[in-house]
């Protein structure tokens, strides 16, 4: 690797901290930015891509669960359907959030070059879309369901 990626990739890891890690693998975005270490420049954004876009692949695969359970949920029509609109809510100001907070994160990257802060944004996009399906798994693992 050629030594401005080994600092780049150092200092992102410094400044960007660990995540939490989903059961069933996905990656936060620590480890993503090492796995994608091994390669420089435009490969290691598409690698950085990809993660993203798996994260958010399992970020809706967790909507949906919750969705799922919501209509399972064994208690008032009335509680159900101002838990259900509260969670489309919730869903939407996540979305905002996700987009103002990784923007602020990449921009953190003062002047480096376009590429180090995509590889920022990248990185934590993905970072947030695990926590984020984690949180909201976990929110409604535990309702009775009929």
């Amino acid at each position: 690797m050629h030594p401005m990626n080994k600092c780049l990739l150092a200092v992102t890891l410094a400044l960007l901290g660990s995540g939490s890690v989903l059961a069933d693998g996905a990656q936060n975005k620590q480890s993503a930015l090492e796995e994608c270490s091994a390669y420089s420049g435009a490969g290691m954004r598409g690698c950085l891509q990809k993660k993203a876009d798996a994260s958010g692949i399992e970020l809706a695969r967790a909507e949906s669960n919750v969705r799922g359970a919501l209509k399972k949920w064994d208690e008032d029509a009335q509680y159900v359907k101002l838990a259900q609109s509260r969670f489309e809510v919730s869903n939407k100001e996540f979305l905002r959030y996700r987009d103002a907070y990784c923007g602020f994160n990449a921009s953190l990257g003062g002047g480096a070059i376009g590429g180090a802060l995509d590889t920022r944004k990248l990185a934590c996009t993905a970072e947030l879309n695990v926590n984020r399906s984690q949180q909201i798994l976990d929110a409604v693992s535990h309702l009775p369901l009929k």
